[in-house]
């Protein structure tokens, strides 16, 4: 009973962490932009929420294949462009239901008063570029009930100040772990991920650029202390132009939990017109931009909820991929300290939404096979197969 005092007294306050790293990062990044008395340099467009690993192996929003390129306003798709870019609507060609408010092009300073999040911390010309709300469910599955609930929340900062000439994107990120149903053996009920993560996207060359990360982080059910909850997890990955559209990728990752420490990343990442072909390990994905119904066409060119701020300019994707789940975590169980381990593999199918301002998101469902849980000095049991589905928001 002490034992569940205790762990029932860190879940109490596992949300503190989380919050004082990113209003830290805000505050800190903000305070420096105010500080200068120079022009405030234009800030690279915000990477998309799209990563090669997945949200379970540690891969936040900055995790993103970003293109080389030594002009930083394409480093995006289309959609991402700033909205001085964006087609211009005629308001004579639209007809507006009672109470919708039409979208205009108004000043940016002027748009942002209507959005929920606050303008002078948040924003495209502001240290921190994006909050993302994630949270993905693979209930149980079979006769062994074991299901998880992740819940992840992410913030995206980007400094005015370039390193060697590229942006540092700065993801501070907090991830709940919750383990439902009759698992095979006792399991902690929740484990956390927190960290910080630093990228770097640097060009060499015309066609040569390099993708760096770190991100130190903590894994564990804050109750074990003594079986190395601290990784330092990371990648490495060179991305080559071959042609204007496609470029080869070739690195690794470095995840070190138990059951995988390295992981090669090598493929093909391919944009033809209007798609998005990722032939990448260990994170493959096609995505297809596809025109939208006219309904839903009248919906994002108009402010049904004008608090939200939706974007006038959208694009919306069709996509299946595939990842690995999982992770290892320091838990202690039974006054027994060990070290957890979950896997599996997923296959996705899901729809995106992009914008140049406002929410963001996408969702998607999938199929969970290849489960396993197992401790690093104790049981381990195979799993029955599971669906899973993820939500994602953004803004």
């Amino acid at each position: 009973m002490s034992g569940d005092g205790k762990r029932s007294s860190w879940q109490a306050i596992a949300w503190v962490p989380a919050a004082l790293v990113i209003v830290a990062c805000a505050l800190i990044a903000q305070s420096a932009a105010m500080a200068s008395d120079e022009l405030p340099m234009p800030l690279p467009p915000v990477i998309p929420p799209d990563s090669i690993f997945s949200d379970a192996q540690r891969a936040p929003a900055s995790m993103a294949m970003v293109p080389p390129s030594n002009d930083h306003t394409t480093l995006l798709p289309e959609a991402n462009t700033p909205r001085t870019h964006a087609p211009q609507i005629d308001p004579s060609n639209i007809d507006l239901a009672p109470g919708e408010v039409l979208l205009t092009d108004e000043p940016e300073e002027k748009l942002h008063h209507d959005v929920w999040v606050l303008p002078w911390i948040m924003g495209p010309d502001k240290p921190l570029r994006q909050m993302t709300y994630r949270k993905t469910f693979l209930p149980p599955g079979g006769n062994n009930l074991f299901g998880i609930v992740d819940v992840a929340i992410e913030a995206m900062v980007i400094p005015k100040h370039l390193l060697f000439g590229s942006p540092l994107v700065i993801t501070p990120y907090f991830t709940f772990h919750w383990f439902e149903g009759n698992s095979p053996f006792p399991v902690p009920g929740t484990v956390y991920d927190v960290g910080l993560e630093l990228a770097h996207v640097r060009p060499v060359t015309d066609r040569l650029s390099v993708d760096i990360a770190v991100a130190p982080s903590v894994f564990s059910d804050f109750v074990n202390a003594q079986s190395q909850p601290f990784r330092v997890v990371g990648r490495g990955v060179a991305l080559y132009d071959i042609t204007p559209t496609a470029k080869v990728a070739l690195g690794a990752t470095y995840l070190g939990r138990d059951d995988i420490k390295v992981l090669p990343i090598a493929g093909l990442l391919w944009r033809p017109a209007r798609w998005e072909i990722d032939a990448l390990f260990p994170k493959p994905r096609v995505a297809w931009n596809f025109d939208k119904p006219p309904l839903l066409d009248r919906f994002t060119r108009t402010r049904i909820a004008p608090w939200l701020g939706f974007s006038p300019v959208q694009q919306f994707w069709l996509y299946t991929a595939g990842e690995l789940g999982g992770n290892t975590w320091a838990v202690r169980e039974a006054g027994i300290d060990d070290r957890l381990t979950y896997f599996d593999l997923r296959l996705m199918l899901g729809i995106e939404q992009r914008a140049t301002e406002g929410p963001r998101g996408r969702f998607e469902i999938g199929y969970v096979w290849d489960r396993k849980v197992s401790y690093l000095n104790g049981p381990s049991s195979l799993l029955h197969d599971t669906f899973m589905m993820r939500g994602e928001m953004a803004h």
